[in-house]
């Protein structure tokens, strides 16, 4: 016989043998059990809902598979889509005992919760524990009230005691309840019992629950027919009490003391995952550093900690090392003023010196919480994986708590493999949030009213609402700004209109029912709102007046009024935030166009007003007022800041929006050549050859055919080809493309072209034909052209060392590195030092060798060519290797290891692995 026992500490026996089961494989026995038969889709959707139905059937396949080649593969039927399980289980017969009317067959089977050691990792599968948990509660409750009846119709005092004490352990929040066992107990004359009961009951309430009890105790025989109610505020609404969550945060206590560092709470807008999180972190008083990302402004470099280093409590980076001060004031310079930060700096020395001001702030808490991950833009996304991988298994690392709705989520390509990069290596727990239960509904409504009924009302409210805690408040603030829910003077609750009207009453969807409420209290309020809707947060209260259009005191009043009812909310003096992105979202669906796009005009000229402008921000009001021309020019400029702090993707979303801007033939051109640079940087040859593509479309379009004119447009296109070609490692491709571009006048690109020809043919072992065409193209060029002769006296150099002509090599290197030093062409000066490094190894001078690599490597990361930084920290490891000077090795493997790892690139990252190992074996003591 198999056996489940579920009701409390889960137990699965077959026969006399106790067996070990997954907490996945008893939740899918526990849901045959109590369903019964099963179709397969049904199964699938509730165990898979994260995944498309395809995969979601594959994992089911594969899961019954299992169960049929197990012992309990004999229990369980497979009858095409349908399923079903043969079992004795404990919660079954209890349902089978409600049924059937036996009350006190119903309260023996019940020795605890529903698999009360469990929780599901899918949104549906949780939603169904806990529906199954709150009727099986319910049944108890029942019979243990019929019990209660009983024993009174009997005159068994002291057994209706017990089964009212046993009702208030199931429902020890319920005013109800507590009330009836302090009767009982008065009855009995046992009244300190009473008067202790009555004030456990209001601390309970009080500490766990943040409300005020509604229970009244009284100390007399003659009892009252009910307990007066306390009145219920308006900020019930506001900051209503936590419930439904009890799984959940039996959960978040459990990672706490895992080895997970990162938890990611899942699921939709609403639903109450700020809640739960901001309750959690405030748990032991001292709260949490949070990080919030930002719909409006996800593409803008650092936004999400560019916006946190800027609140208050920030402060403490003052204590910070003057080392990572400084690369911090070289991007914020105003949080750390008089702290010289105005050079160029080494993106991994940034990504460092965040990290360090991540781990700073968060000291004392230990808790780090990212808002809206699905928003985060990727420089912040970056630093946090940094950070993460530099901590390590530090037992003083933060946690990090992440929030973030599914479907967002998934639009997010970067962010999904981050997580799963967290989730491979066991350094993420994922937690689904799903809506609150009928029966959840039913207990917050009687929360916030004080009634023990209220039945019927929460019903109504939770299929209004479909269990989202957001509109379900909002639902009930629409009825109480309508006068349709009343408070008395003893605090109870009155609806005005019938239960089976309720919805004629109410806005139809949730965006009209939170524009409505903000329409009820005059259109100053709506037009402050609405043009702060369009503003990325946190936004300052003087933009969202400018944005309205509203004179200085009628905006005030707006504000006020919006603050009074938290749909605004202080982040800062001065400084405001949504209450709820929902809300702001509604507020942008219900404009214009006509209206939206003044608002949005109105904001970008508040914006061009000010002294250093929000670059992004201000393209981005400019093309959704419809003024592209004018938007196209400030696309350009935010792509060109993010790409000076390494902000490749973010540069690509830029100049995706000023493609959208501008038609003409020339700027479409260089968009896309610029776009070919970025995805060159994040060794992405496969977009690359896209933007290539997009090239030739439009030159040919143009009736530009390639090989007719060659004008600059076409010259830049074959160069980025070229070049393309020779990172693909089709050097011999590269070369033929572009030869028929070689002749012609010696313009700056077809120079450089000649230039890049010349190298590839000493790739291909043609040595003699490249410094042939190096040399007469350095002779036609003329004074002026000191860039040209600087990569020209380059590369003849870098030739020099291929034939091992020392002194040759020497004149052309000195004249390069005195050419890009006047020029200060950082990466050329990188390429030129490494060029003498090597003809110094050829000279048998090693320090001088090491000398000058050092100096390329610090030219290399000031330019921010992190390709180049990798090749000079392979050839330092070489170097050091050499000299036995084993710590400076072990320092620059790590650092290229730290770039891979910053690339994805795993074609190089095992090279540095491979230094880091021998480096660390060389070190090592050696046994007597």
């Amino acid at each position: 016989m198999f056996e489940l026992i579920v009701l409390g500490t889960p137990l699965a026996r077959l026969d006399t043998a106790t067996l070990l089961l997954r907490p996945r494989r008893l939740l899918t026995l526990t849901y045959l059990a109590l369903e019964g038969v099963t179709d397969r889709a049904s199964l699938a959707s509730v165990f898979w809902d994260n995944l498309d139905s395809d995969t979601a059937r594959s994992r089911l396949r594969l899961e019954l598979h299992r169960i049929a080649h197990s012992p309990l593969g004999a229990y369980l039927k497979v009858d095409g889509e349908r399923l079903h399980l043969s079992v004795e289980c404990d919660a079954a017969r209890l349902l089978e005992a409600h049924a059937a009317g036996q009350a006190q067959q119903v309260v023996s089977l019940y020795r605890g919760e529903l698999l009360s050691t469990l929780s599901a990792d899918t949104p549906a599968l949780q939603g169904w524990l806990e529906m199954r948990r709150e009727e099986l509660a319910r049944h108890v409750c029942s019979a243990l009230e019929q019990l209660a009846a009983a024993a009174d119709a009997s005159g068994d005092s002291e057994a209706a005691l017990t089964h009212e004490r046993r009702l208030l352990e199931l429902s020890p929040y319920s005013p109800v309840h507590a009330q009836r066992v302090m009767r009982r107990l008065q009855i009995l004359g046992r009244w300190q019992e009473e008067r202790t009961l009555g004030q456990q009951f209001r601390a309970r309430v009080q500490s766990e629950l943040s409300v005020l009890s509604a229970l009244e105790a009284a100390h007399v025989p003659e009892l009252p027919a009910a307990a007066p109610r306390p009145p219920v505020l308006p900020s019930g609404l506001t900051n209503p009490p936590l419930v439904g969550r009890e799984g959940l945060w039996q959960q978040l206590e459990a990672w706490e003391h895992s080895q997970a560092r990162a938890l990611l709470l899942s699921g939709e807008a609403g639903v109450g995952k700020s809640r739960l999180v901001a309750e959690w972190s405030q748990r032991s008083g001292a709260g949490a550093q949070v990080v919030q990302g930002v719909e409006l402004a996800q593409g803008v470099p650092f936004y999400a900690l560019g916006e946190w280093v800027h609140r208050p409590e920030a402060a403490r980076l003052q204590d910070l090392a003057p080392v990572w001060q400084t690369e911090l004031a070289a991007l914020w310079p105003d949080v750390f003023p008089g702290v010289a930060g105005g050079r160029a700096f080494n993106s991994l020395r940034l990504l460092e010196a965040l990290s360090e001001a991540l781990r700073l702030m968060a000291t004392g808490t230990g808790l780090i919480v990212v808002e809206d991950l699905h928003w985060l833009d990727s420089s912040s996304l970056q630093v946090l994986g940094h950070a993460l991988r530099r901590w390590g298994s530090q037992p003083d690392r933060p946690r990090l708590l992440m929030t973030a709705r599914p479907a967002e989520l998934n639009a997010q390509p970067q962010t999904g493999s981050w997580l799963h990069e967290l989730e491979r290596g066991g350094a993420l727990l994922r937690l689904g949030v799903s809506p609150l239960s009928e029966v959840a509904v039913l207990r917050l409504i009687r929360l916030l009213s004080g009634s023990p009924r209220a039945t019927g009302f929460a019903r109504r409210l939770h299929a209004l609402s479909g269990g989202n805690p957001y509109a379900l408040l909002a639902f009930l603030q629409g009825l109480q700004d309508q006068g349709l829910l009343t408070v008395t003077q003893g605090g109870q609750w009155s609806l005005e209109v019938t239960l089976e009207t309720l919805e004629q009453h109410l806005t139809p969807t949730l965006s009209e029912t939170l524009c409505s409420a903000l329409e009820r209290h005059g259109t100053s309020l709506l037009r402050w709102m609405d043009a702060a809707a369009l503003l990325a947060p946190p936004f300052e209260f003087g933009a969202a007046q400018a944005g309205s259009g509203l004179p200085e005191d009628a905006a005030l009043t707006a504000l006020e009024l919006a603050a009074a009812h938290r749909w605004i909310v202080p982040t800062q003096a001065g400084v405001y935030r949504f209450g709820h992105d929902l809300l702001r979202h509604a507020l942008q669906q219900q404009q214009r166009p006509e209206r939206a796009a003044a608002l949005h005009r109105r904001l970008a000229r508040h914006l061009e007003e000010q002294a250093q402008p929000q670059v992004a921000q201000l393209a981005h009001h400019l093309e959704a007022a419809g003024e592209r021309e004018r938007a196209y020019p400030r696309w350009r400029e935010a792509a060109a800041n993010a790409a000076q702090h390494w902000a490749h993707r973010e540069a690509l979303v830029f100049l995706e929006r000023g493609l959208a801007c501008t038609a003409d033939l020339l700027q479409r051109l260089e968009v896309h050549r610029q776009r070919c640079f970025h995805h060159n940087s994040l060794n992405d040859l496969k977009a690359w050859d896209a933007e290539l593509d997009a090239m030739h479309s439009l030159l040919t379009a143009q009736g530009a055919a390639l090989g007719e004119g060659q004008a600059p447009e076409q010259l830049a296109y074959v160069r980025q080809r070229t070049h393309f070609l020779w990172r693909s490692d089709r050097l011999q491709e590269a070369l033929d493309f572009s030869e028929e571009w070689e002749g012609g006048e010696l313009s700056d690109e077809r120079a450089l072209l000649v230039h890049d020809r010349g190298l590839l043919l000493k790739l291909l072992g043609r040595l003699e034909e490249a410094v042939d065409l190096l040399r007469l193209t350095l002779g036609r060029l003329g004074p002026d052209r000191k860039k040209l002769a600087a990569n020209l006296h380059n590369a003849l150099a870098q030739m020099a060392v291929e034939s091992k002509q020392i002194s040759l090599g020497r004149v052309h290197v000195e004249q390069a590195i005195e050419l890009f030093g006047e020029l200060a062409i950082k990466a050329g000066s990188a390429s030129a030092y490494s060029c003498q490094a090597a003809l110094y190894e050829l000279s048998g001078q090693p320090q001088e060798q090491l000398e000058a690599l050092q100096t390329a490597l610090g030219h290399a990361s000031e330019a921010k060519v992190i390709h180049l930084q990798k090749l000079l920290l392979e050839l330092l490891c070489e170097a050091v290797e050499k000299s036995a000077d084993w710590e400076p090795g072990l320092r620059y493997a790590t650092q290229g290891l730290e770039l891979c790892e910053e690339l994805l690139d795993e074609d190089e990252a095992p090279i540095f692995r491979g230094w880091i190992q021998r480096f660390r074996a060389v070190r090592a003591p050696h046994p007597a």
